[in-house]
Parts: C-alpha cells; structure tokens; sequence
C-alpha cells in the first residue's frame, strides 16, 4: 500500500524533478505525491503567476492524501520574506486541513534545531535572490556569515549545476568566513553526497531545501527518518 506509514505532497514550481536520492532518504512506508507550478525562469512574471497557483496545487496533493505539504522553490518562497511566507503558510494550513510549509522555512527550522545563527549561504542564484535569502534570514533571526551563487537564470540551469561546484563554492566561502557555524545550500537538484562530504570536511551542520522539508514532513507525519543522512536527519 502506497504510503502506508504516512505521506506528504511536493509541490515543484518547475518541472516535478524530484531528486532522486529522496527515494534513498524516505523511510519505508513512507510516500510522496508531486505536483508543479510550471515555472520556466527566474522572472518576476513567472513567479507572480506560480504564487496564483499555490492554493489549487495544495488541493491536488492533498486532494491524493498528502497528510502535510511542502512547496519547493528558494527563489519562489523568499520573494515574499519570511514574515509574510509565514502568514500564507498559517492560511494555506487553515484552508486545507494539513500543515503547509516551504522547503526554505523548513531550513530556517532546521537550522534553528541544529543550534545555528549565522550560516554561510551558498546558491544556485544569481545575487539578487542571494540578496533576498540574506534578507529572508535576517527576518528569521540568522546573520548570513557569507554568500555566493552559480548565477543560473532558470531551473532547468539549476538542475544541470554539477554538485562538485556546489562544493567548491562552499570550501571557497568557508575560506573567507570561516566564523561561520553552519551552511545553507540554496539549489535544485542531487546534493546530499555534498551535503555528507561538507559535514564531514568542515565539521559544520549543511542543510538545504528538499531535506529540510523532508526532515520538517516527517516530523508531522511522526515517523523516524533514515539513520545516516546528515546532521539534521539525524536530530
């Protein structure tokens, strides 16, 4: 039986690119319905008509037994600011009966757990999102130590970023900022082999969005995560 311990909805404001080592990372029983917003580039258009289709997206995965939901899409979620993200989240939670977060306040959520305040912030974006994620912090209570992205224009780039420079971008901040006390990697995508080998490389916590999410829908669900896959699924 599909989700038989529990399942949450994914909603990608791209093409549905589940990554998968999300299927490594679900514990058995554990299941994950997806929907998407169709959002083809990194333009205020583009996320103006995404933002229109977040209640009716909510209903699919929930209307196909999503007992929690997450919405996907750092630059979607941080247009907004962490306050006003928060807002819509207690509405969209109200309205469909199931607790609804993004992938971005999950990670604030988990870097809070993990005891951080000022995380090195390292993207797929260009550096006016990155600025917009240092000022979605700030609103959470974090000081971003540093910042740096790939600059990609579209999710279809981000998803074609090789993890390694993901690394190299990381070592490269830490060098500057090594008063830093964790990471996170803004991206889409297979990461958590970076996210395993920075926690080991630089003893610091990383956490990013399809994993804190997955971290955040577990909670819900109340089902322990897999052992092994990085500090914060392993609080």
């Amino acid at each position: 039986m599909f989700g038989w311990r529990g399942c949450y909805g994914w909603v990608s404001p791209s093409t549905i690119q589940l990554p998968w080592e999300l299927q490594a990372m679900l514990p058995d029983g554990v299941g994950v319905v997806a929907t998407n917003l169709n959002v083809r580039a990194h333009e205020a258009a583009e996320f103006e008509r995404a933002q229109q289709g977040i209640e009716a997206a909510i209903d699919v995965v929930v209307g196909e037994g999503a007992q929690a939901v997450v919405l996907a899409g750092v630059p979607l979620a941080v247009r907004q600011g962490f306050r006003r993200e928060e807002e819509a989240h207690r509405r969209w939670s109200e309205r469909a009966g199931v607790p609804v977060t993004s992938g971005s306040a999950a990670a604030i959520a988990g870097l809070r757990a993990l005891g951080a305040r000022r995380p090195l912030v390292a993207t797929a974006y260009l550096e006016e999102f990155n600025q917009l994620i240092v000022g979605y912090l700030e609103e959470a209570g974090l000081e971003a130590a540093g910042v740096g992205g790939l600059s990609v224009r579209s999710p279809a780039e981000a998803s074609q970023a090789a993890p390694e420079a993901y690394y190299r971008l990381v070592r490269e901040l830490f060098r500057e900022h090594p008063e830093a006390d964790s990471i996170f990697l803004g991206t889409r995508g297979n990461v958590m082999d970076v996210v395993l080998q920075l926690e080991d490389d630089l003893g610091l916590p990383v956490v990013h969005s399809p994993q804190a999410g997955l971290w955040w829908a577990l909670g819900h669900l109340r089902v322990a995560p897999r052992p092994g896959w990085s500090r914060l699924l392993s609080l």
